[in-house]
């Protein structure tokens, strides 16, 4: 298998669905972040959990877990940040992390291989997924030479959004538009969850 790290990253407390975190919604009688491990654990080598809350259903997932390095709370960039820390002092043999949304249960079956095949031919240190001419950033692979740099860009010169910083390691974008629904639906809200409920059989028989 390619050396290549998985880490799912988790955000906030979701306000729209009654607070509480958004990957422990359940639709269909299972957890949004169940059907993300299920997905996601066969096409790494190893899968972590960025979390920046102690969450008792979290911790029981038998899971590496580690929260954000620099603090505040700022968002996706810094979850990406502390994956690469997590991977250059936990796991150094291995020079890649491919990123998961933890609110997005139908991703592709063959992203980690489409992302790490074109990092690889197109010697570019960033893919980004994409999907019917829309980026997805947080489904991405990021080599982990690019850790300090970005430190800097969080600390330093305050950048927050993943693309603007992307842009200065001129990343290239890999196109997954073969599917019926997209492949990059994510759960923000309770309508979400009775969709997702409708097109759940369409992902899980890919």
């Amino acid at each position: 298998m390619k050396q290549v790290t998985g880490c799912i990253l988790i955000g906030g407390k979701s306000s729209r669905m009654g607070g509480g975190i958004k990957c422990l919604k359940k639709f269909n009688n299972c957890s949004i972040i169940e059907r993300i491990i299920q997905r996601s654990k066969s096409q790494v080598s190893n899968l972590t959990i960025n979390c920046n809350s102690d969450d008792k259903i979290i911790n029981k997932l038998k899971l590496p877990i580690f929260s954000d390095i620099i603090k505040g709370y700022l968002g996706p960039l810094a979850g990406i940040h502390a994956a690469l820390k997590w991977v250059k002092s936990n796991n150094s043999n291995h020079e890649w992390v491919v990123t998961f949304a933890g609110d997005t249960p139908f991703f592709p079956l063959n992203l980690v291989d489409k992302l790490y095949n074109s990092a690889l031919n197109n010697n570019k240190k960033i893919i980004f997924a994409n999907s019917f001419g829309r980026n997805h950033p947080i489904f991405s692979i990021w080599h982990t030479s690019l850790e300090e740099d970005l430190k800097y860009a969080i600390e330093k010169e305050k950048i927050r959004k993943i693309e603007l910083w992307a842009r200065r390691h001129e990343f290239n974008v890999i196109n997954f538009d073969e599917y019926k629904y997209d492949p990059f639906f994510n759960i923000n809200k309770y309508d979400d969850l009775i969709e997702a409920e409708k097109i759940e059989n369409y992902f899980f028989k890919k």
